[in-house]
C-alpha cells in the first residue's frame, strides 16, 4: 500500500484529520503534502493539521482538529465531551478543550480553552475516535457549568444507566478533585448524596430481577416500558397491566430530597391517577430481599382492580378473568 493510502486509512478513523507529523511518519513527504493541498485533496485546517476532503466537516471532526493542533494531553471537555458521550446536554457556543496547565499552546480563536493541573491519566480517553475527558470527569466538569438545561441528578442517573460510569467511580473522582473554589466536584457529591441506595445497579439488571419474580408467580407477563398519554403529556411505566390500569415502577434510581424531582414525581402520579391508573413502586431492596411480598401485593392489587372492571363492564372471558381464576 502506498504511503498516502496508509495515511488516508489512518485518518479515516479520525474523521479525516491528520497531522503533518503523522503524514511524515507514513512516508508522505512535504512536497507531496503541498501538492495534495494545491490539488484540493487535502485541506489545511490549522498549522500542521490537515483533513482529507472526502471526509465531511462536522463538530466532531472539529474537536479532533483542535486536539491534534493543541498537542498531546488536549481533550474535549464539558459540553463538547458530553456530545461525544451522547449525553443529553446542549452543545457549547464554541468547542471546549481541556489542557494540562503546564502545556504551552498557541492561541485559538475558534475554541474555549480551559487549563488545569489536576488531570490524571484516568481522566483522558479516546471515545469514538475523539480525545475526550472520561465520562466521570465530563459529568464533574458539567456540574461546574450548571445552566438551565442540565438537571445534574438526571444526568448522573442516565449516565449510570447507560453503563458509562458507576456511582462509586464518580464519587471517588469527585472526592479526589474536590478543593476550595471549584464547584463541580462538590455539586456532584451533593447530588450523589440524594440518590437512592440502588443507584449503582443498572436499570436493566433491576428490571431483570423483577421479571424473574413475575415469571415464578401466577401473574402473566406485564407490558414493559408502557407509555400512557395524559392531556398531551406522555408518561412511561416500567411495567404495566393495561387491562386493569395497573402500573409498576422499579425505583432503583429514585431521588431523595430533590425539590424538582419531587415535583415531577407528584405531577406524574397525580396525572396517572386522574385517569384511573394505580401505580405500585418498589425499591431495589424490596425486589431483591422481599420478592414474595412484592408479588403478593401485585396479585392482590390486580385482583381488586380486575373485580372492579368486571363489576362495571360485566363478565368477559379474556386474560384478565383467566388470571383471576388462578387466585
Amino acid at each position: 500500500m502506498r504511503p498516502i493510502d496508509l495515511a488516508r486509512t489512518y485518518a479515516a478513523s479520525r474523521y479525516g484529520v491528520i497531522s503533518l507529523e503523522a503524514l511524515f511518519d507514513f512516508g508522505v513527504g512535504r512536497w507531496s503534502v503541498d501538492r495534495m493541498v494545491a490539488e484540493g485533496a487535502l485541506r489545511s485546517v490549522h498549522t500542521s493539521v490537515y483533513m482529507f476532503v472526502e471526509c465531511p466537516a462536522s463538530p466532531t471532526a472539529l474537536l479532533v482538529c483542535l486536539t491534534t493542533y493543541l498537542g498531546p494531553g488536549a481533550v474535549a471537555t464539558a459540553r463538547s465531551a458530553a456530545g461525544v458521550w451522547r449525553m443529553k446536554v446542549a452543545p457549547p457556543d464554541l468547542p471546549q478543550i481541556l489542557l494540562p496547565r503546564r502545556q504551552r499552546y498557541a492561541a485559538v480563536r475558534d475554541a474555549e480553552i480551559h487549563t488545569t493541573n489536576r488531570i490524571a491519566p484516568v481522566d483522558s480517553v479516546v471515545e469514538s475516535g475523539v480525545p475526550v475527558t472520561s465520562a466521570a470527569r465530563t459529568v464533574i466538569e458539567l456540574a461546574a457549568d450548571m445552566r438551565g438545561d442540565i438537571d445534574l441528578g438526571d444526568l448522573i442517573i442516565s449516565t449510570v444507566r447507560r453503563g458509562l460510569l458507576s456511582r462509586s467511580l464518580l464519587e471517588s473522582r469527585a472526592n479526589e478533585l474536590r478543593r476550595p473554589g471549584h464547584a463541580g466536584p462538590k455539586r456532584v457529591l451533593d447530588a450523589l448524596g440524594r440518590l437512592a441506595p440502588g443507584v449503582e445497579l443498572a436499570e436493566s439488571v433491576l428490571e431483570d430481577k423483577f421479571i424473574g419474580l413475575i415469571v415464578g408467580s401466577d401473574l402473566g407477563m406485564p407490558v414493559m416500558q408502557h407509555s400512557v398519554c395524559v392531556t398531551g403529556a406522555s408518561y412511561r411505566l416500567d411495567f404495566a397491566y393495561p387491562e386493569v390500569k395497573l402500573g409498576i415502577e422499579c425505583d432503583g434510581y429514585r431521588w431523595h430530597s430533590s425539590p424538582a424531582q419531587l415535583d415531577r414525581d407528584r405531577t406524574r402520579k397525580n396525572s396517572l391517577q386522574s385517569i384511573g391508573w394505580t401505580v405500585l413502586s418498589y425499591t431495589y431492596s424490596q425486589i431483591v430481599d422481599k420478592g414474595d411480598s412484592v408479588v403478593a401485593e401485585i396479585e392482590r392489587t390486580y385482583a381488586r382492580l380486575a373485580r372492579d372492571v368486571i363489576r362495571f363492564s360485566g363478565p368477559q372471558e379474556d386474560s384478565m378473568t383467566s388470571r383471576l381464576r388462578t387466585r
